[in-house]
């Protein structure tokens, strides 16, 4: 953390856990002022391998999908890492509640909304696939979010 008095604070690598949450309690005085500050710290993973979802439908072009419609998903991570210890899976997401999971083996995968969710209301837009890999070797999965 950098201070606009040119002050710093740093912490080394590794002294925190990924996901640990610390509380700062900063204090600045000056003369007669004074002011105090909380802050909220969280160490989070920043060396994750990116996951990038390609997706092909029949019409590339349209913007709606139909939930019917036959969608293939091929995930790209890094190819260094042996895909045996590797878990994939997707989430689908509609009107911000989680109401399919699917679990694969491969870096590709086929499907219908329809065969995970049938309860869709043509008011209610909000549709997100969230497609995620873990690697045993970070604390969190890599995700990418269509």
């Amino acid at each position: 953390m950098s201070f606009s008095s040119g002050s710093q604070i740093s912490i080394p690598k590794r002294t925190f856990n990924p996901y640990t949450f610390i509380l700062l309690n900063l204090h600045g005085s000056k003369d007669s002022r004074s002011v105090s500050s909380l802050i909220y710290v969280i160490f989070g993973e920043f060396d994750l391998p990116p996951v990038i979802a390609i997706v092909s439908v029949i019409d590339p072009f349209s913007q709606i999908i139909n939930l019917d419609e036959e969608i293939l998903v091929t995930l790209q991570y890094d190819s260094s890492v042996n895909s045996d210890i590797l878990s994939y899976s997707g989430t689908l997401t509609y009107n911000d509640y989680t109401v399919g999971v699917i679990s694969f083996d491969y870096v590709s995968l086929r499907f219908r909304l329809w065969d995970i969710y049938s309860g869709f209301d043509r008011t209610i837009l909000p549709l997100e696939v969230r497609f995620s890999v873990y690697n045993p070797n970070y604390f969190m999965p890599s995700i990418a979010i269509l």
